[in-house]
């Protein structure tokens, strides 16, 4: 979709995995870093899983995985992959 005077909309980005407990989460945390140091414009960054039950946080050893990184995924709850997202 073009907005006017040529002006192209900021993209969405959207990170898919099974569960959405481990890696897309890890991803969209990553990307998410990755875009704020870089000063690139996205309108939104998501995860979602593909059998994803909702609401579920992240387990006790992604967050142990995340957090060696530098990631945080304290706040994580799950998201099933729907046709709104």
């Amino acid at each position: 979709t073009k907005l006017p005077g040529g002006l192209v909309p900021a993209p969405r980005v959207l990170f898919v995995c099974h569960g959405n407990l481990y890696r897309s989460s890890a991803a969209a945390a990553t990307f998410s870093e990755d875009v704020e140091r870089s000063g690139f414009l996205v309108s939104s960054i998501q995860s979602a899983g593909l059998m994803a039950s909702e609401n579920r946080p992240a387990p006790d050893d992604a967050l142990a995985a995340a957090s060696s990184l530098g990631l945080n995924l304290e706040g994580h709850l799950t998201t099933p992959l729907t046709t709104q997202i």
